[in-house]
């Protein structure tokens, strides 16, 4: 007779903050959606592994935006409603770290999806966005 139990339950494994952030040095964004995907971790691991990584001196907007995706609960509408063309809108500069001030821009009026380019314009006062073409 075996003295294993006949109905052990399988442990989860745990991810730590160093297997997120080695998982993003390795292969992106995407390793880390995966490495979530698969094994499953906590928005504190998250920020843990985007705190040590900003600490040395890794850019980690990708990683914020992927957390955001992750971890932010949604009823079917956030915030204000979609914008339509003709609009005027005033958006928050934001800043992470040392990596410069940017503005995130819905394209989606443009109609455009993730992959796709855009041409960005730098003019005098004002910053241009318009679909790239070939």
């Amino acid at each position: 007779m075996s003295n294993v139990k006949a109905n052990t339950v399988a442990r989860k494994a745990i991810v730590r903050a160093q297997d997120v952030a080695l998982s993003y040095l390795m292969g992106g964004v995407a390793a880390v959606e995966k490495l979530h995907n698969e094994k499953g971790f906590t928005a504190a691991t998250l920020d843990s592994a985007i705190e040590t990584m900003r600490d040395g001196g890794q850019n980690v907007v990708d990683l914020l935006f992927l957390r955001e995706k992750l971890f932010t609960k949604s009823t079917g509408q956030r915030g204000r409603k979609a914008a339509q063309i003709g609009d005027s809108r005033v958006y928050s500069v934001q800043e992470v770290g040392e990596t410069g001030a940017f503005v995130r821009l819905p394209v989606g009026l443009l109609g455009l999806a993730k992959g796709d380019d855009v041409r960005v314009d730098f003019l005098d006062g004002r910053i241009v966005v318009t679909v790239a073409t070939a």
